[in-house]
């Protein structure tokens, strides 16, 4: 993945919220996929990535789809 996307990714805000309830940081695609504790044991469930290179470069896309699934994230994107 070029690094210029990875940082528009890592940049995205989602929803309406501007932090996470949880972490009490900005609510961005990067934290939601691969940074908040909260979500880790769903996360984990479906991949294991330790940061957005590593999981658009090497997890297949049903996989993070499920998972967006499962958060229920998909309704706020």
């Amino acid at each position: 993945m070029d690094g210029a996307i990875a940082l528009d990714i890592d940049m995205i805000e989602v929803s309406s919220y501007s932090e996470c309830r949880t972490c009490q940081c900005p609510l961005t695609v990067k934290h939601i996929l691969v940074e908040c504790v909260d979500l880790k044991d769903v996360q984990n469930k479906h991949f294991v990535a330790s940061s957005i290179k590593d999981l658009f470069d090497n997890i297949e896309a049903h996989k993070i789809i499920d998972f967006i699934k499962e958060t229920r994230f998909y309704k706020q994107l």
